[in-house]
């Protein structure tokens, strides 16, 4: 595939962030506390994940515009044999009406918000049948982005946290 086509999504992506941006919202770092907030597009891109207890590659797919798969392969930090695995993740929310009339509140009635690789988790919410968002904690997983056809070739090896020296 020609090399500028595969850079289309990032660009759409970065697209829409610099218009919500525009239009008057203000981005700020997020506080200590608060996660961190990563777009991934599901079509050409992997996540990453590492932490203490080892590292996962995840592939997400979208199954429906409603629910999203994904493949996950684990390496435990204390083992050299990966674990395979898969899940689901979907959005089911409420409506409920806000203080104001203009307003709505979203409750959860059961969703599935989290990937999950074994030990390692990430949130998730999702924007559309191709990309969604994830939400994590730095201090406790890094997210790291791949292509997603190097899934099942990618040395998890790599990215297993090391001891502090």
């Amino acid at each position: 595939m020609n090399r500028s086509l595969r850079l289309i999504p990032g660009v759409f992506a970065l697209v829409l962030f610099t218009r919500a941006d525009q239009a008057g919202n203000t981005r700020r770092d997020p506080e200590p506390d608060q996660d961190v907030t990563a777009p991934i597009c599901y079509t050409n891109q992997l996540l990453v994940l590492s932490g203490r207890d080892g590292v996962a590659a995840v592939l997400l797919s979208a199954r429906t515009k409603e629910q999203i798969d994904y493949l996950f392969r684990f390496l435990p930090k204390s083992e050299k044999k990966e674990v395979l695995g898969n899940g689901s993740v979907f959005e089911k929310y409420r409506r409920v009406p806000g203080a104001d009339p203009s307003d709505s509140i979203l409750v959860d009635e059961g969703g599935q918000l989290h990937v999950k690789a074994g030990p390692i988790a990430v949130r998730w919410s999702q924007c559309d049948r191709n990309w969604g968002w994830v939400y994590y904690k730095p201090e406790s997983v890094r997210v790291h982005i791949a292509r997603a056809e190097d899934f099942d070739k990618l040395d998890l090896q790599r990215f297993m946290e090391k001891p502090q020296r």
